[in-house]
C-alpha cells in the first residue's frame, strides 16, 4: 500500500469475498428490491424498539455475509462496524455475539465507506486475513438521535431526507485467499454469490476532507455533506487518474445534485491543478516567513550591538586600537576583525539598505 497525495493505493488489492443487506419496506419500494438479500416489513424487526431493531438488522446481515462466503465467526480476525446512535450501541450490540475482534467506527453516511477501507488497510498490511465490515441505519432511530421522536409528531418538510433502515456487511479478505463458495453458488437465502474470479476488489480509497460550508439545517443533512463529497470525489478520480470523469458527474448529480453549477467535472483538471499549485505556493511562503520570523528575531538581540559598531567605527578608542595593533602590542591570535579597513563598514552599509528596501515593502 502506497499514499499517494492522499489516496490510498492498494497494491494487492483486497476483495470483497462475500456481501449481504438487510433492509425496510420503504426501501424496497425503490429500483434496488432485487438486489437485498432481506426484505424485513416489520420496523420493530420482532423487537420492541427501534433501537434493537437495528442491532438485529446488522446482525442479520453480518450472519448472511458469513454464510455466502460459506465461513464461520473464527475465519475473521477483526470487525470494523458502525451506526448512527450513541456510542454506536447497535454495532456494538449486534457484533456482541459473534466473538469477533471488534473496532467501532462512526462516519455517519461515510461509515461503510470507511469499514471497507479499513478492512483493506489491515488485509493488505498483514494485519488481518479476513476482516467483516458493516454499517446500519434505521430511519426511527436516527429520527430521535438527530431531530424529533417519532413520538413527538413532528411536522417534516418536504425536503427532508429519509434515513434508510436498513444495514449492509461484507467480508474483505486478502487478495489470493481461496474462501470456499456453498455449493452451486448460491445461500440460504436463494441470492447467488459471485464466482472467485469476478470478485469485487478494493484498488484505492481516500480518507475524506472535511469542507464546511456553514449549512445548519438539521432536515437537509445532504447539502451539508455534498461541498466534502465533491472535493474529496474529485480529487480521489483526478489522482487515481480515473479514465471517465463522467461516471463521478453522473453519481454526483443523483445523489447529491449541485453544489454550485461550475462545480462541474468539465474542466476539473484545471481545477484540481490550480488547487495544487496554491498549495505549492502556500508551503513556500510558510517557509519563508518562518524564517523571516526566525531572522527578525534574531536582528532584534543584535540591534543593540549594530549601533555599538556604528559608533565604535569614528571613535577615539578604535583609532587608539587601530595604533596598538600597528604597534605591534596586540597579542597575535586576538580576533581584530574589527580593526580591518571595511569591515564594520560594509556591516553598517548593507544594514542601512536593507532597512531601506523593508521600509519602501511595508509602505507599499
Amino acid at each position: 500500500m502506497k499514499n499517494h497525495n492522499g489516496v490510498l493505493i492498494f497494491e494487492q488489492p483486497p476483495r470483497i469475498a462475500a456481501y449481504a443487506s438487510v433492509v425496510g419496506k420503504k426501501e424496497a419500494e425503490g429500483p434496488l428490491r432485487d438486489d437485498f438479500d432481506r426484505i424485513v416489513h416489520d420496523s420493530y424487526f420482532g423487537q420492541d424498539t427501534f433501537e434493537k431493531a437495528e442491532t438485529e438488522m446488522m446482525r442479520t446481515a453480518v450472519q448472511t455475509a458469513l454464510e455466502k462466503g460459506a465461513l464461520t465467526q473464527e475465519k475473521v480476525d477483526v470487525a470494523f462496524c458502525g451506526d448512527l446512535l450513541n456510542q454506536c450501541v447497535a454495532s456494538s450490540f449486534a457484533m456482541s455475539g459473534f466473538g469477533i475482534p471488534y473496532v467501532g467506527i462512526y462516519g455517519a453516511c461515510s461509515t461503510m465507506a470507511l469499514g471497507l477501507m479499513m478492512s483493506a488497510i489491515a488485509v493488505e498490511s498483514g494485519a488481518a486475513v479476513r476482516a467483516v465490515c458493516a454499517a446500519s441505519s434505521h430511519y426511527c432511530t436516527a429520527e430521535r438521535q438527530y431531530r424529533m421522536p417519532l413520538e413527538y409528531g413532528s411536522q417534516r418538510p418536504p425536503t427532508a431526507q429519509w434515513t434508510v433502515t436498513g444495514s449492509g456487511a461484507c467480508v474483505v479478505e486478502a487478495a489470493g485467499r481461496s474462501t470456499k463458495r456453498p455449493q452451486n453458488g448460491t445461500n440460504d437465502c436463494g441470492r447467488t454469490s459471485p464466482a472467485d474470479g469476478c470478485l469485487p476488489r478494493i484498488c484505492a480509497a481516500c480518507p475524506g476532507i472535511i469542507t464546511d460550508l456553514a449549512v445548519t439545517d438539521q432536515n437537509n443533512m445532504g447539502a451539508a455533506m455534498a461541498p466534502a463529497v465533491v472535493k474529496t470525489g474529485t480529487l480521489f478520480f483526478i489522482l487515481i487518474d480515473y479514465p471517465d470523469a463522467e461516471v463521478y458527474n453522473r453519481i454526483k448529480k443523483k445523489r447529491f445534485g449541485h453544489v454550485r453549477q461550475q462545480e462541474k467535472v468539465i474542466g476539473m483538471n484545471d481545477r484540481i491543478k490550480r488547487i495544487h499549485d496554491m498549495e505549492d505556493a502556500l508551503d513556500r511562503a510558510r517557509t519563508a516567513v518562518n524564517r523571516l520570523e526566525e531572522a527578525w528575531e534574531g536582528y532584534l538581540t543584535v540591534a543593540d550591538d549594530i549601533d555599538l559598531l556604528g559608533l565604535y567605527l569614528n571613535s577615539d578608542e578604535r583609532r587608539s586600537d587601530l595604533v596598538a595593533d600597528e604597534n605591534g602590542r596586540l597579542p597575535a591570535d586576538l580576533r581584530r576583525g574589527v580593526l580591518s579597513e571595511d569591515a564594520i563598514w560594509d556591516l553598517l552599509e548593507r544594514h542601512d539598505e536593507l532597512m531601506k528596501e523593508i521600509k519602501a515593502y511595508a509602505v507599499d
